[in-house]
């Protein structure tokens, strides 16, 4: 009988500290579920808790942005007849997308063409026409959806403005790449007098070779557009106007944003201001990237082609984009 109670007792000890065991390990496994799922919230991706990005406001620095330029076509190189500014059309003539990294020491631009193929409000519409059928907030929203990044700051320009702009940086030396000449015809040219006709100038006249340009003949330069010479070909035409607009931009970069002007920050903000249309870049924006903006020109500079191809459908050229490698192409830059 007190053998019987012994054994009872010896195997209810054992079987309360095997369980008690039991329970422990069990619930430390939970416990370490729970943490687990807390801190990640998949095997292989990184959560916000695991990766530490910069905070440019907590830290003071300021090393990197984005910025969107809009040249626009202030519309005199339209027809002569209208006179009324309300009825020219304005549209963008000329969209840059930069992006400034002072830890990479890159400077990277990329040219976005103003005939490329969008969607925009269930139209189908050129870049360009964007800005002068919807403004600027619905075309900062049309480069956004066809590069993925929303640019920190942006600028529209016109022709006054770039004379003007100019008029303080002082004149540029650049390469004219050809002898570029334009004489418009006015439209009432065939009522002109001989006398009125040979007192017509001609909107743009630049010979080729190393140039020291002003305002005015900068936009001559931007401006021009033969450079198919007589045989006008599209293509041909839009390409090179690119990529001179491209090396222009640089050589603005090497020649002008330098530290030997970063003394003349606040003249040349004012005359940014002053000259242009419209921007969302306040005082503190310009005083908080002052270095990085007049240090463009010790960085590497970068060109990112926009991915897609030239085509005549319905009867009108378009760009047309290859969107889902832009969004690749420019994920870095976001």
């Amino acid at each position: 009988m007190l053998s019987g109670l012994r054994n009872f007792f010896i195997a209810f000890l054992i079987s309360v500290t095997a369980c008690g065991f039991g329970a422990y390990f069990l619930i430390n496994f939970i416990t370490e579920a729970a943490n687990f799922s807390e801190s990640e919230d998949m095997p292989g991706i990184d959560t916000e808790d695991s990766v530490e990005e910069p905070d440019d406001t907590d830290t003071g620095e300021f090393y990197k942005f984005t910025a969107l330029i809009i040249g626009i076509d202030d519309g005199d190189s339209q027809d002569p007849g209208i006179t009324r500014e309300e009825d020219k059309i304005k549209e963008a003539d000329a969209v840059i997308l930069l992006n400034i990294n002072s830890r990479t020491k890159t400077f990277m631009t990329s040219y976005l063409p103003r005939d490329m193929k969008v969607d925009v409000c269930g139209y189908t519409l050129r870049l360009g026409a964007v800005y002068a059928e919807h403004g600027s907030e619905m075309f900062i929203r049309t480069v956004r959806a066809y590069t993925g990044i929303m640019p920190d700051f942006y600028c529209v320009v016109d022709y006054d403005g770039i004379i003007a702009l100019f008029d303080v940086l002082g004149r540029i030396d650049y390469n004219v790449p050809m002898n570029m000449y334009y004489m418009p015809e006015p439209y009432n040219f065939h009522i002109l007098s001989d006398e009125e006709k040979e007192e017509l100038e001609p909107e743009i006249d630049l010979r080729a070779g190393m140039s020291r340009l002003d305002g005015e003949e900068v936009v001559q330069l931007l401006r021009f557009r033969g450079y198919g010479g007589s045989e006008y070909n599209y293509l041909q035409e839009e390409t090179s106007r690119e990529a001179e607009h491209k090396n222009f931009l640089q050589e603005v970069v090497r020649q002008k944003l330098t530290f030997e002007n970063l003394g003349r920050a606040r003249e040349i903000y004012d005359a940014i201001t002053e000259s242009i249309v419209e921007t969302n870049m306040q005082l503190e924006d310009f005083g908080n990237f002052t270095s990085l903006i007049f240090g463009f020109s010790d960085f590497e500079p970068l060109t990112i082609e926009y991915p897609g191809s030239r085509s005549f459908q319905d009867g009108v050229y378009f760009f047309v984009p290859n969107h889902p490698g832009a969004i690749r192409f420019y994920a870095e830059y976001r």
